[in-house]
C-alpha cells in the first residue's frame, strides 16, 4: 500500500509542477541525428503529434532514427500519464501487411513496466523521445529482407482496468513508411587491395 501512495504522490506533484508553467522542454533523443528528412503529424484536441524519421530511404543493415514530439498548444499547463512506462512507443511492419493482427518485425520499448509515466507539457514546449532500429528482427535476431516497412508510434495509456497500453496520443497512433532497400555501397578499392587480389608473391 506504501508503494501507491508513493505513486500517487509522485503523480500529484509532477501535474502540479506541470500547472505551474515549471516544465521546461525535455528530449529523451541522446545521439538522434540533428535533422529529420520526414514527417507526419496530427492534431488531437490540444496536442500536436509529430512522428519523424532521419531519411525516407535506407541501405540494408543501416540504422533507422525515429522522433516523436508532442506539444501542448493550449495556454495551461498539462501533464498526459499512464500505469505504463514508457509512454512512447514504436511498432516496424511489413508495409505490406494490411491486416490489424500482423505481428511487429520490432518494437521498441521491448519491455513495458507498470510503475507509472506522466509527461508534463508546458505550453508550446515540446516533449520528444526517440528510438533508433539497426535492422534487426525481435524474432530470429537477424537482419530483416529488403523492402518497405511502415513504423506506427505515439504515446500510450494503460490502467487497471485497460493493462495493455494502447496508442492514446494520438489515437491509433501515427503512421509512416520507409524505404529499407537501398543496395549497401561497394567499399572503393584501394591501391593495396588490387595489390593484394592480383599481385603474386
Amino acid at each position: 500500500m506504501k508503494s501507491v501512495t508513493v505513486f500517487l504522490l509522485l503523480i500529484t506533484g509532477a501535474a502540479l509542477a506541470a500547472r505551474d508553467g515549471q516544465t521546461e522542454t525535455e528530449s529523451l533523443c541522446g545521439g538522434a541525428p540533428d535533422t529529420f528528412q520526414q514527417s507526419v503529424e496530427t492534431i488531437q484536441g490540444d496536442f500536436r503529434i509529430v512522428l519523424s524519421t532521419d531519411r525516407a530511404q535506407y541501405e540494408v543493415g543501416a540504422t533507422v532514427w525515429m522522433r516523436l514530439e508532442i506539444t501542448n498548444l493550449g495556454v495551461d499547463s498539462v501533464a498526459i500519464q499512464s500505469t505504463a512506462q514508457p509512454m512512447e512507443r514504436f511498432e516496424l511492419y511489413p508495409d505490406s501487411c494490411v491486416s490489424g493482427n500482423c505481428l511487429e518485425v520490432w518494437t521498441y520499448p521491448p519491455e513495458v513496466h507498470y510503475s507509472g509515466d506522466i509527461i508534463g507539457l508546458a505550453p508550446g514546449k515540446p516533449q520528444t523521445r526517440c528510438a533508433a532500429w539497426n535492422g534487426v528482427a525481435n524474432q530470429g535476431d537477424s537482419t530483416v529482407v529488403a523492402g518497405v516497412y511502415r513504423i506506427v508510434a505515439g504515446f500510450t495509456s494503460a490502467s487497471e482496468s485497460h493493462p495493455v497500453p494502447q496508442f492514446a496520443y494520438p489515437q491509433g497512433g501515427l503512421s509512416i513508411a520507409i524505404d529499407y532497400s537501398l543496395p549497401v555501397a561497394a567499399s572503393p578499392l584501394t591501391w593495396g587491395a588490387l595489390k593484394n587480389r592480383w599481385v603474386r608473391p
